[in-house]
């Protein structure tokens, strides 16, 4: 049985939901269609590298909030 969704924020650019074993990261600057700045970069890298060290992660589903994916570098 999958455990319910667990909604985790360490940084308010990148929001992180665990269902399960699998892990969704939201890119979060929906203003500026998600494009990349410090912010946002650091905030992926430190998601990225919990997700690299939980055992119990099999996969990560990169998505944009609102309309777009990432416009790009900001």
């Amino acid at each position: 049985m999958s455990s319910p969704s667990q909604p985790i924020q360490e940084n308010s650019a990148v929001l992180e939901k665990r269902e399960g074993n699998i892990a969704t990261l939201i890119l979060n600057r929906p203003e500026r269609m998600n494009a990349l700045n410090k912010d946002l970069a650091v905030g992926l890298n430190e998601a990225l590298g919990r997700l690299e060290t939980d055992q119990e992660n099999r996969r990560c589903c990169n998505c944009g909030s609102w309309r777009a994916f990432c416009a790009g570098g900001d």
